[in-house]
């Protein structure tokens, strides 16, 4: 009965993990770490059990950087630290991978938290590093702020403020992220003695956070310009600042940014020689907050204030309350550091009792299950093998279906264009004809001239897909003159297209000529001079655009025409047929919809006369 439970545990626990999306529970699970969800331990470690059956690299490790994060978050540094390392530990195809440096971000902020800076400068270093390869402009700007608070605190100022500047390159359009940069920078500016650097900075918060707006922003940079301007002695212009700091303050109703503000306030009135202004903020500050960094300010402060006004027993009982009190908060603090660390060796020795348990249980379960284990892996084996082989045959067969369609549409397109090309000869073939019927040599000679010189280029052409537009036009110019001459120059053409356009696109040979044909054939029937055939190119976006123009009677003429016919079809249908069939095959081939129309121009312009065919190919260039 166990090993039957055992056998479908394991059949269930590999299906699972085959069927989960990784990236998506990863990214689930993490947003839950940030809004301080403490239940999604246990899931944690499930994912990361899952990933592993699975063989997900990239997920493991993601599963492993959320549970650092997660302990990181819960204050639990050792354990952070351990499944972080354990992360970045393991290979990763891409060495620039986002999740690696989001790794090292949190293994640098666990040595941080720990005191240890110059090892979470490295490891900050090392993200960094890994942040440029990946080019992630944010998370770059993200590891350049750590490194810069590091800076600070290991009295660096210089430094520091040369990585925030740099930071701010990459994400300084962010409002919220930027003023955050600012206010840091400015902080370093003074530390540094530089004032008039820090009041700018200062000064760029409290513009930009008034037209978000954003008040938290806005009271501390108040505050902070304020407390530089009376420390400079500009007692005028700091007083605004501050009671606008302090009104803030109140309509937030946030604890200790109003004890704060009252600080600052009482300090400006103190430097300012207002004792009694100076004393009320204080006695506001002791009575309403309940935070110790605020309320030591305030008493020691205090206590100075009643000294400079001679009321030394009162400073003296002052001082004594400040120094009791910090007393108190050290002492506190070293219960709670004493008390965590009795906590963390409680911890430490339960898990290793746990560990070793589970080890035990482990042991004697794998003693009992390794021939099935075996068996049924063996078992997945050859499954995979078979799914294996039947993919890559079906792959084949594809590959060999893809190969043999290219191969019959390409000989199917070399026969329209051989089609194509006696359709064409045997116009010109039969003018030839006429002029010799006519007994006109000179201009038999200068036709067969022109002709020969066509077919020539037509032959070296007609076996290539593609050739390129200025080719494509000398054929036609050619093909245009040998039809001027042969019809009497009853008509003139135009060749409208820009040079460069001439020179980098290309196109299919012979594709524009039935138009041409049809124009000259229709279009000019009935007129006897001053017929005007106009052919324009252009880019369109994507597209190459083609329209030919004639000024000769329109469609609704041309339907009242007779038509050539030789065998039974008529000339025009068999050269537009073939037309419409390499328009089908340039759409498929290169996944672009070709078109023809084929308007009066009465209907587009005014005034116009004669018909406006429009052709749109894909711009292909060389």
């Amino acid at each position: 009965m166990d090993l039957r439970w055992i056998l479908a545990w394991l059949i269930g626990t590999c299906l699972q993990a085959q069927s989960l999306d990784f990236d998506s529970l990863n990214q689930a699970q993490f947003g839950r770490i940030r809004s301080g969800d403490s239940s999604v331990i246990s899931e944690l470690h499930q994912t990361r059990s899952l990933a592993f059956l699975a063989e997900e690299q990239s997920a493991y490790v993601g599963a492993l950087k959320n549970l650092g994060s997660y302990y990181l978050i819960f204050e639990d540094l050792d354990s952070a630290d351990h499944f972080l390392r354990v992360g970045l530990a393991e290979p990763l195809e891409d060495t620039a991978c986002p999740a690696r440096a989001s790794m090292l971000m949190y293994y640098g902020l666990a040595a941080q938290r720990s005191g240890l800076l110059e090892r979470a400068y490295l490891r900050y270093q090392r993200a960094l590093v890994i942040a440029e390869l990946a080019q992630d402009s944010l998370r770059m700007a993200s590891v350049l702020l750590n490194l810069a608070n590091v800076d600070f605190y290991l009295d660096r100022y210089e430094k520091a403020i040369e990585l925030l500047q740099e930071a701010m390159e990459y994400r300084g359009h962010q409002l919220g992220w930027s003023l955050i940069a600012l206010n840091n920078l400015g902080a370093n500016y003074l530390y540094t003695g530089d004032t008039a650097a820090a009041e700018s900075s200062f000064q760029e918060v409290i513009e930009r956070s008034r037209s978000v707006p954003d008040s938290m922003a806005l009271s501390q940079a108040l505050i902070d310009l304020g407390g530089v301007h009376s420390m400079s002695g500009r007692f005028e212009s700091a007083l605004p600042m501050l009671e606008e700091a302090l009104e803030i303050a109140e309509r937030l109703s946030q604890g200790r940014r109003l004890a704060e503000a009252r600080n600052a306030l009482a300090t400006h009135f103190k430097q300012e020689g207002k004792y009694e202004l100076a004393l009320a903020q204080y006695q506001e500050v002791i009575q309403s907050t309940r935070e110790s960094e605020p309320m030591i300010y305030a008493l020691l402060n205090m206590s100075q204030c009643l000294e400079e006004q001679g009321r030394s027993k009162e400073a003296l009982n002052v001082h004594k309350r400040w120094s009791g009190f910090r007393d108190s908060v050290n002492s506190y603090d070293r219960a709670i550091k004493m008390s965590d660390l009795e906590q963390q060796l409680e911890k430490t020795k339960n898990a290793k009792k746990n560990e070793l348990e589970a080890r035990n249980r482990e042991l004697l379960l794998s003693r009992r299950i390794s021939w099935l284990t075996i068996g049924l892996l063996l078992a997945l084996f050859l499954f995979s093998l078979f799914l294996l082989r039947r993919k890559l045959h079906r792959a084949a067969a594809r590959r060999n279906e893809l190969i043999e369609m290219q191969e019959r549409e390409k000989l199917e397109l070399q026969l329209l264009r051989s089609q194509m090309n006696p359709h064409f000869f045997f116009n010109a073939l039969y003018s030839i004809q006429n002029f010799i019927l006519g007994n006109q040599p000179l201009e038999s000679s200068r036709f067969l001239s022109k002709l020969a010189r066509l077919m020539r280029a037509t032959l070296e052409w007609n076996e290539k897909e593609l050739i390129s537009l200025d080719n494509e036009l000398k054929i036609l110019n050619d093909y245009l003159e040998l039809e001027v001459l042969r019809f009497d120059d009853k008509f003139r053409f135009e060749i409208e297209c820009d040079d460069q356009l001439r020179e980098s696109a290309s196109i299919p040979p012979m594709i524009i000529q039935p138009f041409l044909e049809n124009a000259i054939k229709h279009g000019f029937r009935g007129m006897e001079k001053d017929g005007l055939l106009e052919l324009k190119i252009k880019e369109d976006g994507e597209a190459l655009k083609i329209e030919v123009l004639d000024n000769g009677a329109g469609l609704a003429a041309k339907a009242d025409q007779p038509t050539e016919n030789f065998g039974g079809v008529e000339k025009t249908s068999v050269a537009q047929g073939l037309t419409d069939k390499r328009l089908a095959f340039l759409s498929k081939k290169y996944d672009f919809h070709c078109s023809r129309t084929l308007k009066n121009r009465s209907d587009v312009e005014e005034g116009g006369t004669g018909v406006r065919v429009e052709l749109i190919l894909p711009l292909i260039e060389d």
